[in-house]
């Protein structure tokens, strides 16, 4: 039975003997060998436990072991007839039973050896599912694994493959999943061609790796793979109004989105992606189902992400989060609120951004760990560029645990949250060379958002006067067909250009981002973008017109909660009136300030600060 057992499968194994069944059991309590339970998992009957496992191993392996695989199939059966509506609560127990009866029996090739492999397979598998279905990954994951093992046939295995495949999405291993998949896939058409709903549904979540979640990846498989079963399924799908029609459907919504590192989106590709997810959607909400209908406004938005349009995939945004009440799925839930603090903080409305990234976090709880993960990278990014950077580092510290041990390599999507903490440690100048490590890793894969740590290191490069070094990362954005990131690309350009003193190069980076932040309504890059014309105008001599540039901006960082940013134009305007002789109003904008100079603890800021007030004192 294992260490915990109950007398009655003892009484079934005793041959006859189990009227005496009482009297062992007490001898050996009073011999101290075994004990009672107050309580018992199994209604009806008393539950005892060996004190010491060696001692019920000493006497299992006492048994010969031709007696062993029959024990075992008599406690299966006992767990079967004793649990009833019970029974999943004994999975793992029957499960294991079975596995040892099977064990056994092939080994001395008893004829009862196909039917125990049968059951051991079942269970095996019913464990996997109940284990999914708690988010309890690694027993999950075992479970599946050896009932692979035990698979014989097509159809068994091709069963196998998809419950690991599904284990992987939950547990963010998309190449595992994108991997099982597909050979399940292939299996199906192969052996069970007639099957044509079975093909569809694996090929639909076999390219959800790819296409929704790419970030669950280390390597994007090649584009032709994708789309090859992208075909497959959309040949064997007779019935859209179907789960696996929403499902099917939802991945074309994503397929811009998920080949934008090499192929950039076209207008008509987004229109013919939009519609697919809003097709998908409306089937969904028809069938009941809010989650996938979540999924597919998700496909529907991704298209506008992999464009840079912010602005024009907020009323989708705003669909999936009033679907967020009717959705159990903590996945699910969390990705809403996930995509909604990514496309917040993109735009420029950061406070929303970190409330959406919070609020996402704890209706999450403590499952769906990899878009947790992406909860906390845009909720970080947002308290980065409001001024809160202690609350950067907490967020971080949380990341850490979570990632554990990818957190030496970590995916790409965590670059925003790994470039603030290396920003904020570096600005601080305590800088940490594990962090500065993990953005060149991620700078290295080139995929999808992975460009945004080659923004941070293009900034924090051209802060350490590396001006060239800086360049060379800034053109990393050349390598990707897409403008997923180009709000914070266009504000670190502004920054080393700055930096650099390049002011000829300017009035072409205004013209450009100027057009971009109008199509894609964005809120924070145009302030940035004053505040880069005001610093040019300042450089040229132009001190009026920088005044009125650099209040705009310092009014624009003040609107948008960015008190960092405030805080620092406030420095170029007390430059400007400085240069003015109005000493009295720049001793006013550097003690404005301060403060926020001062909660940041940004060395250079803090220098420059200084230095002004001695200029100002001086004058």
């Amino acid at each position: 039975m294992g260490r915990v057992f109950w007398p009655g499968p003892v009484r079934r194994l005793l041959n006859g003997d189990g009227e005496r069944i009482r009297d062992t059991l007490e001898r050996l309590e009073a011999r101290e060998l075994v004990r009672s339970r107050l309580g018992s998992s199994v209604a009806g009957e008393p539950e005892f436990i060996f004190k010491h496992v060696l001692t019920r191993d000493v006497a299992y392996e006492s048994l010969p072991r031709r007696e062993r695989g029959p024990a075992h199939a008599s406690v299966a059966r006992w767990i079967e007839d004793t649990a009833g509506a019970r029974s999943r609560e004994f999975g793992e127990l029957l499960a294991y039973h079975y596995l040892e009866a099977y064990r056994a029996a092939r080994e001395v090739d008893e004829p009862s050896a196909p039917e125990l492999r049968i059951r051991a397979f079942a269970a095996l598998m019913d464990v996997a599912r109940e284990a999914r279905s708690r988010f309890a990954v690694a027993k999950a994951t075992s479970s599946a694994e050896r009932a692979l093992e035990l698979a014989d046939g097509p159809a068994e295995r091709v069963e196998a493959l998809e419950e690991l495949g599904s284990i992987s999405l939950l547990d963010y291993q998309g190449e595992r999943a994108w991997q099982t998949f597909r050979e399940a896939v292939d299996l199906r058409l192969a052996h069970l061609p007639e099957d044509r709903l079975g093909i569809v549904a694996a090929c639909a979540r076999a390219l959800e790796s790819p296409l929704r979640w790419p970030g669950s990846m280390k390597r994007f498989p090649e584009p032709e793979v994708v789309r090859h079963y992208l075909q497959v399924g959309a040949d064997h799908l007779d019935d859209e109004e179907t789960i696996e029609g929403v499902r099917l459907l939802t991945a074309r919504a994503f397929e811009p989105f998920g080949f934008g590192l090499t192929h950039e989106p076209t207008l008509g590709a987004v229109e013919v992606a939009s519609a697919a997810g809003e097709r998908a959607a409306e089937i969904a909400l028809r069938l009941g189902r809010a989650d996938l209908a979540s999924a597919a406004l998700d496909g529907a938005s991704s298209s506008l992400v992999a464009m840079g349009l912010y602005g024009p995939a907020q009323p989708v945004v705003e669909r999936r989060l009033s679907l967020a009440d009717r959705i159990d799925d903590p996945w699910e839930l969390a990705d809403i609120y996930g995509m909604a603090a990514w496309e917040s903080c993109m735009l420029g409305r950061y406070p929303r951004s970190e409330g959406y990234g919070m609020q996402g976090w704890a209706r999450a709880g403590d499952s769906a760990e990899g878009v947790r993960a992406h909860i906390l990278n845009w909720a970080a990014f947002s308290r980065f560029q409001m001024g809160n950077w202690d609350g950067v580092l907490e967020l971080f510290d949380e990341a850490a645990e979570l990632l554990r041990e990818r957190l030496d390599d970590p995916p790409y999507f965590m670059a925003g949250i790994v470039g603030a903490a290396a920003f904020v440690r570096a600005a601080r100048e305590e800088p940490d060379a594990a962090l500065m490590r993990s953005l060149e890793r991620i700078r290295g894969t080139v995929h999808s958002g992975s460009v945004i740590a080659s923004y941070w290191l293009a900034w924090l490069r051209a802060r350490g006067g590396d001006l060239a070094g800086a360049l060379d990362a800034l053109a990393d954005g050349e390598l990707v067909r897409h403008r997923v990131v180009q709000p914070f690309q266009e504000q670190v350009a502004a920054e080393i250009l700055a930096l650099a003193e390049r002011w000829d190069d300017v009035p072409a980076l205004l013209a450009r981002a100027r057009t971009y932040a109008s199509e894609a309504g964005l809120l924070a890059l145009p302030v940035h973008l004053d505040r880069l014309e005001g610093r040019a105008a300042l450089a040229a001599g132009d001190r009026e017109r920088a005044l009125d540039l650099l209040r705009g901006a310092r009014d624009g960082f003040d609107g948008l909660e960015a008190r960092w940013e405030r805080a620092r134009t406030e420095l170029d305007l007390a430059e400007a009136l400085l240069g003015l002789g109005r000493i009295g109003e720049a001793l006013a904008r550097l003690e404005a300030a301060a403060p926020d100079l001062e909660a940041a603890g940004a060395r250079i800021e803090l220098r420059r600060l200084a230095q002004l007030r001695g200029r100002a004192s001086a004058g």
